[in-house]
């Protein structure tokens, strides 16, 4: 006897595991460990097994490390292809790319804050906006970030990670150097402090000038710091280089850093200077 007189199809809707399996889980960059995203996310990126600190959005620093956004600092400027460069592509695309991919106009965001209550300005670079690279309108924002500061006696608060200047626009990058420098050099005059936290990687133009300059000096574990890629050096002097070299913990022996510090405990480690400070 069949019980069965009409067959209907179930109304779940289900995904093949392959493809639930990439919206889900992440992994490692280093040690290659799965993750769920949400655990990775709310671990700041840093990974549960090897403590390998992977790259940070601008926005996710400054929610990581303010306590208040108070407001932007000139977040209106927004880059232009001066010179019309063509490389496989035109840099104008690739403005328009890296803003939609990244959600944000540029490689820097600077914002006027506080940490624990200390009102500061704080500048974060964003590694996933073309490298984090300096061009016009990078250093334009930095440079009124210091003006900033030095206006309200305020202390000034930099999350540098880039690849160094950025080739597409020419001189008007390379020149951001010696202007950041020389804002720099006037805040200075105020006695007011200047803090820079190095996260992996930070290279180049960026690393040879605002970078290098801060009263105090902070990395991230495992960060690469330098001007040229080891790779570049190991072909240019024709020696194997040690397996630590431009790390930060190779830095801080040779005294270019102050401190090493762990991402989750960054925010703390500045909230005691700038209580001191203060």
């Amino acid at each position: 006897m069949n019980w069965y007189t009409t067959s209907e199809t179930p109304g779940v809707k289900t995904q093949p595991l392959a493809e639930w399996s990439l919206k889900q889980w992440t992994l490692c960059p280093k040690c290659q460990t799965p993750a769920l995203k949400s655990q990775w996310a709310s671990a700041l990126n840093v990974c549960g097994s090897c403590q390998y600190h992977a790259p940070l959005s601008a926005q996710s620093r400054l929610a990581m490390l303010c306590d208040q956004i108070i407001h932007p600092i000139r977040s209106d400027l927004q880059p232009k292809d001066f010179l019309k460069f063509f490389d496989t592509q035109p840099y104008s695309e690739r403005l328009k790319i890296a803003a939609a991919k990244n959600k944000s106009s540029e490689a820097i965001e600077v914002v006027y804050a506080s940490i624990a209550q200390v009102p500061l300005v704080c500048a974060a670079f964003d590694f996933g906006f073309i490298g984090g690279s300096m061009g016009a309108v990078v250093g334009e924002r930095f440079v009124q970030g210091v003006q900033f500061a030095c206006q309200n006696n305020l202390p000034f608060l930099c999350v540098a990670t880039s690849g160094g200047a950025r080739m597409q626009e020419g001189v008007l990058s390379l020149m951001q150097m010696a202007r950041t420098s020389a804002a720099l050099a006037q805040f200075s005059q105020k006695r007011l402090p200047y803090l820079v936290v190095l996260a992996s990687p930070c290279m180049g133009g960026v690393s040879a000038s605002l970078a290098s300059l801060g009263d105090l000096t902070i990395a991230e574990p495992g960060a690469l710091i330098g001007f040229t890629g080891p790779k570049v050096i190991e072909q240019t002097v024709g020696k194997k280089l040690p397996k630590d070299f431009q790390t930060s913990e190779s830095l801080k022996q040779q005294g270019f850093c102050d401190a090493i510090v762990h991402r989750h405990d960054l925010k703390q480690y500045l909230a005691r200077f700038l209580h001191r400070w203060a």
